[in-house]
Formats: structure tokens, sequence, C-alpha cells
């Protein structure tokens, strides 16, 4: 293959699958409780909370959040991620979460348990408001008092869905996993939108062209071989 070619199908593949990374954060959120079903966190101006024990068979607590993706034509490429901020971790304590699609919709500082949910008895009435399992976090915590950040995966159709349907964008629900799996303070929503910005949930993931414009892109690449031999 000559030395053109080789220039031209770099280029190509260059325009094809270079990425841009975006990083955004929640724009509203709450949490709700079982115990505590008409109240939640943004009345009480809570700034963590603790100990988001139970599961999806025995919640107690749901931890709503709202993102609000810039508008864009490009596409989500793979998976996403998401990150929230932990500020006290007990030593050795693994955090372990699922994040979970909202299916009925929300409002800040308003949503209760009471509102959203209804029954405090029925330990499955929470599958009225949450939809798909799409995200994990799975993280060892092993300082006690440092604070940081804990990361896991999120589907990149969710995001893609954020993007194609704005209207539908409900949120996500953070569910932890173990029942007896204590303990961890989460920054709640209300503190990253009114204390500190760098502690609020965050969402990450990559743009590249859809698909028609990296047809575009390639065709380009095809004329500029053509042109140069």
């Amino acid at each position: 293959m000559s030395t053109r070619m080789l220039t031209a199908a770099a280029v190509c593949l260059f325009l094809a699958v270079s990425a841009d990374a975006v990083m955004i954060r929640g724009t509203a959120g709450d949490i709700i409780y079982r115990d505590q079903p008409l109240s939640n966190s943004f009345t009480m101006n809570a700034a963590g909370d603790c100990n988001l024990a139970g599961g999806v068979d025995n919640v107690g607590k749901i931890f709503l959040v709202k993102f609000t993706p810039p508008p864009t034509n490009l596409a989500v490429l793979g998976d996403a991620a998401f990150s929230l901020f932990s500020y006290w971790t007990e030593p050795g304590f693994t955090f372990s979460a699922d994040v979970w699609t909202v299916v009925s919709n929300w409002t800040q500082a308003v949503v209760t348990w009471d509102n959203f949910i209804g029954s405090t008895t029925d330990p499955g009435a929470y599958s009225n408001v949450l939809g798909a399992k799409v995200g994990t976090c799975n993280v060892l915590a092993a300082d006690a008092f440092g604070g940081g950040r804990l990361t896991g995966t999120l589907s990149g159709t969710v995001v893609q869905n954020w993007l194609d349907n704005p209207g539908n964008n409900l949120g996500l629900a953070l569910v932890n996993n173990p029942i007896d799996g204590y303990n961890s303070c989460i920054r709640t929503v209300w503190w990253g939108l009114n204390i500190n910005v760098d502690q609020q949930f965050e969402v990450y993931y990559n743009l590249v062209p859809e698909p028609v414009l990296m047809s575009i892109f390639a065709g380009m690449g095809f004329l500029a071989y053509r042109r140069m031999r």
C-alpha cells in the first residue's frame, strides 16, 4: 500500500473514531425515605446521606437525580460512567449500588415517598417508579475519613435517549445493594447545587459523529486520496 493510501486511510479512521469527552452534573435531585414518607433531603437541607442500605427488594431510600445534557447531533460512543462523592466510608467497606431509570415524573423539593411511591408496607411498591437497571458501582473505599469519588458504569443508551428524547428524561435512581452494607456517606444533590459543585453527581460520556456524518467523512477521505493519485 502506498504512502498516500496509508495517509488517506489514517485521515478517514481519525475522522470516524475521534470522540469528544463530555461531563455533566446533576441539575435536580432528592432522597426520599420509606420511614419518613412526608420528607425529603432537599427540604431538610441535607448535606449528605449515609447507609443507603436495602437493595431493590427491600428499598428504604431512593436517591433521585436528573441530568440535562447539552443538545448535540453527535452519538454516544459505548458505555457512559457516573460518579458520586463519598465524604466518609467505613474502612474496607465496598460501596455497591445499582442505577435504575425512573419512569414516573418527579419534582425536586416536592417529591416524597408518600406522593411518589405511596405504600410504606409493600416492599415492591418502588417497581411503579423504577424502570430498568442501567448501571452499577462496586468500589472498595479503604480510607475511612478521606473523601473521594466513587465511579461506576452507566449504559450509553440511557444518555443517548436523553439526547434523542429530552421529554422522556425523568432521571436516575441510585439504590444501594447489600441489606447489611453499611457505612458510606454520599453528598446530596442539594449540597452540590448550593454549597460545593465539585461534590455533585456527575456523568461522563464520549460523543462521535452520527453514522451519516461518518460516511460523509469517509467519502471526503476517499476523494482526497483520489486527488493525490
